[in-house]
């Protein structure tokens, strides 16, 4: 899909994602929806155990950092620098996500960042989410910024590459080298 070879979980969890988009998209009714929250959960329990194992390889890197600061020091710093940008878009698609849930459930953002998907009972409105990524006749959806946001989080990492590593990098993104 991105120039890249996906594994098999990769590939599942894209189909998921295509299937859950075409459903929407079909105006399916909230019960079948639910049946995502499923899915939902279980990619949730991965992305902790990737952030566990992260974590784990930065506080092994920090050591490495600390015993010898002028051979890792600059890898520490690109290795910092990307975890704030990544840290950063994590914080701005959740504040979507929140501000979406609080719109659509009519609560306040505060109440949104606690409730859980099980309990949210307006899964069937797509007016509110549509209008707020898309638009309406008053004003324009965020949707452009997000992916304004996701494409700039993408050039400051491949930005990171070093640039020996870096044509490796852009033949495997389909991207010309120079």
């Amino acid at each position: 899909m991105a120039g890249y070879k996906e594994t098999p979980r990769q590939k599942m969890i894209a189909m998921m994602y295509l299937v859950l988009t075409a459903l929407l998209a079909l105006n399916v009714s909230k019960e079948i929806l639910d049946a995502f929250l499923v899915v939902n959960d279980s990619i949730n329990t991965t992305n902790e155990k990737f952030e566990r194992k992260i974590d784990e390889t930065y506080i092994k890197f920090e050591q490495q950092y600390e015993l010898n600061k002028e051979k890792v020091g600059d890898e520490w710093a690109e290795a910092q620098k990307a975890r704030t940008y990544s840290n950063s878009l994590i914080k701005y698609v959740d504040s979507l996500k929140y501000q979406v849930i609080a719109l659509t459930e009519g609560i306040p953002l505060d109440s949104a960042k606690v409730i859980k998907l099980v309990d949210i009972q307006k899964k069937d409105n797509y007016d509110t989410p549509t209008n707020f990524f898309v638009g309406n006749d008053t004003k324009d959806g965020i949707a452009e910024d997000l992916v304004d946001s996701i494409n700039t989080y993408r050039v400051k990492l491949l930005n990171i590459v070093n640039e020996r590593d870096r044509p490796i990098y852009d033949k495997r993104l389909g991207l010309k080298t120079d």
